[in-house]
């Protein structure tokens, strides 16, 4: 009896590595259509650090060189720097990616390149990723707001204008409407425990929520960056009411999961209660919940509303749409802990809400 399916565990063993690792196979040269894997790598921005994964929802512009030194490279970046309106828009997106460590110092140098992002990519961690062989001239990447390659050609005179003129085609085409893989359910907390709550963060010392992420080697760091978000946390200490809070979503979130996504939940993590206050106008940038090795066992996110008397603070997945998402008081939003997503600033009252995660 043939088994004709056996070849494709193989491909599927390589798919796994490249999904949960960001890293290529070598001499694997990304084509159009593959998914980019996360990544982190040192950078030009404030921290030093590009965390590839929350660029999700723009279109991409990537163009790997080996050094801005070369004479041909030098005229592209001069040409690069004509398009600060596309560098500045928020749908768009441009990461020059250098070879040269010089590079770190000389590109810090350029006032008109300050609207660029590079990556210095010495260690060819993003070279390797997409496929970029040892001593091969510049080239363009093109990625879309799901993280896919959508095209990719060598450097050639004229190529900087070709490139960028139809960066700024795709972004200026109407967003397609794209069906967000989110579960909305109602009544998951009666209004008295949404209540018990709310006093509960209110009465134990909220502190600024951090961020949680990595360093271009991949350690997890943890940190409170008011310009990436503006919420106020309180972790759950007292035994009864976890268990209270955890039978809640055992009966009435967990056999859903199940039934939407076929998966399985067994344990929780992470029972916390936070708020977004419009004094502050609280928000969350577009993130993961899962892409540093300390949080990569979270499967799903249950975010639990706990009241509706205030205005903004709307969900949204920016790989899918502009669509606005908010769940009732004591309703949930569930979805997976992969999928980029936002929260948009608080304009008025305050925003209660229970976020655990489940795996």
């Amino acid at each position: 009896m043939i088994c004709w399916w056996e070849p494709c565990y193989a491909a599927i063993a390589i798919l796994s590595r490249i999904t949960e690792t960001g890293e290529n196979m070598p001499g694997m040269e990304m084509h159009i259509g593959d998914p980019v894997p996360p990544f982190t790598q040192k950078a030009s921005t404030n921290s030093g650090i590009c965390a590839f994964d929350t660029a999700g929802g723009r279109h991409i512009l990537f163009f790997f060189f080996s050094s801005s030194t070369d004479p041909e490279v030098e005229q592209a970046l001069k040409e690069i720097s004509y398009y600060k309106n596309v560098l500045n828009r928020p749908d768009c997106m441009f990461f020059g990616v250098s070879l040269d460590a010089g590079d770190v110092t000389r590109l810090r140098k350029r006032p008109d390149l300050s609207s660029v992002c590079f990556l210095y990519d010495a260690d060819r961690k993003c070279h390797n990723l997409f496929g970029v062989p040892a001593g091969a001239s510049p080239r363009w990447v093109e990625v879309d707001p799901m993280m896919h390659v959508c095209g990719h050609f060598p450097h050639s005179s004229g190529a900087t204008d070709m490139a960028f003129r139809a960066l700024m085609k795709r972004a200026s085409q109407p967003k397609p409407y794209v069906p967000v893989p989110a579960l909305i359910l109602e009544h998951v907390l009666e209004p008295a425990f949404c209540k018990t709550l709310i006093h509960y963060h209110q009465s134990h010392d909220p502190y600024p929520s951090p961020i949680l992420t990595a360093d271009a080697i991949g350690n997890p760091l943890r940190m409170v960056v008011p310009h990436f978000k503006r919420r106020l946390d309180t972790p759950i200490r007292e035994k009864k009411l976890v268990m209270d809070l955890q039978g809640r979503i055992i009966r009435r979130v967990v056999p859903e999961i199940f039934r939407v996504f076929r998966f399985k939940a067994s344990q929780m993590d992470r029972m916390l209660i936070s708020s977004y206050d419009a004094q502050d106008q609280g928000f969350f940038n577009a993130h993961r919940d899962n892409t540093v090795p300390t949080s990569a066992h979270r499967q799903f996110a249950v975010s639990i509303n706990l009241n509706d008397d205030y205005q903004g603070g709307e969900l949204v997945f920016p790989e899918f749409s502009d669509q606005a998402f908010s769940a009732p008081a004591g309703g949930a939003i569930i979805f997976s802990c992969a999928l980029l997503h936002a929260v948009r600033p608080v304009t008025h009252g305050r925003r209660y809400a229970c976020l655990p995660f489940v795996y």
